[in-house]
C-alpha cells in the first residue's frame, strides 16, 4: 500500500517548486501514507458495518461524534451520510492509535513518532480524515 501512495504523492509533490513547501508537503504525504495503512482495517469495518472485533471501537467513535449508527445509516442526504461515515472512521482511527500507544506501541507517521495519547489527541482532524479517505479509496478499488 505504501508503494501505491508513494507513487501518487510523488506525482503531486512534483508541482511544488519552493523547497520548503515541497518538504512540508512531503512530510504530510508520508504521514497520510502511514496513517492510511492503519486506517484501512477501521474503514473496512465501517464500510461493512458487520460484527467484528472493531465494534467496540466504532461504538466509542460514535459516542465521540455524538451520533448513532442508525442516524448515520438513515441519513437521506448521501453527502451528509458520507461525511458522517468519514468522521466516524477518523475518530475510530484516533481511538485505535490511542489504544496502541497506551499499550506501549510507538507509531511512526512520517517523521513523527507517537508515544503518548496526548500526541494522538493532538493530530489534526484533516490528517485523520485524509488518511481514512485514502484507505477507503484503496479498499473500494480492491473490492471491485
Amino acid at each position: 500500500m505504501k508503494k501505491i501512495f508513494s507513487k501518487i504523492f510523488n506525482g503531486v509533490l512534483s508541482f511544488f517548486r519552493d523547497p520548503r513547501v515541497r518538504a512540508r508537503a512531503q512530510e504530510v504525504a508520508q504521514q497520510i501514507t502511514d496513517l492510511a495503512e492503519l486506517a484501512l482495517p477501521i474503514v473496512q469495518s465501517v464500510a461493512a458495518l458487520t460484527p467484528t472485533p472493531a465494534d467496540d471501537l466504532l461504538i466509542a467513535a460514535l459516542r465521540r461524534i455524538n451520533k448513532t449508527a442508525a442516524e448515520i445509516l438513515s441519513e437521506a442526504d448521501e453527502a451528509k451520510r458520507a461525511g458522517m461515515l468519514l468522521w466516524l472512521s477518523s475518530e475510530a482511527l484516533r481511538l485505535r492509535l490511542m489504544e496502541m500507544v497506551a499499550n506501549g506501541t510507538t507509531i511512526g507517521i512520517g517523521d513523527l513518532k507517537l508515544r503518548v495519547t496526548e500526541q494522538v489527541a493532538g493530530l489534526a482532524n484533516s490528517l485523520l480524515h485524509t488518511a481514512a479517505q485514502a484507505a477507503y479509496g484503496l479498499w473500494k478499488n480492491a473490492v471491485k
